[in-house]
């Protein structure tokens, strides 16, 4: 599939409006994890989409990979894919 110009300036500008809010809470919950009231600052990415919750899944299924490991979080925004690292083996986060 090729994107036209058009089609790119749509999802560009689809993606910054989505990063665009004012923060908020929310309860996330990724199988047996769960996080109440999680903040989410203002301008950072959702951890609640649909990506997120891929990758969540992922790191889950592959805590190996980090156990016991010192893991650096770059451009964590929300921090999420940190935290679960660190709630599932991780033996520091540098966010």
């Amino acid at each position: 599939m090729t994107l036209t110009e058009e089609t790119d300036q749509q999802l560009v500008a689809r993606i910054i409006k989505e990063y665009n809010h004012s923060g908020y809470k929310t309860d996330l919950k990724f199988g047996n994890i769960v996080l109440k009231q999680f903040i989410v600052k203002n301008n950072v990415f959702h951890p609640n989409k649909k990506i997120n919750l891929k990758l969540v899944d992922w790191l889950i299924e592959n805590k190996k990979l980090y156990e016991n490991k010192k893991i650096i979080d770059m451009g964590c925004g929300s921090g999420i894919l940190g935290i679960i690292m660190g709630l599932t083996g991780a033996k520091n986060i540098i966010f």
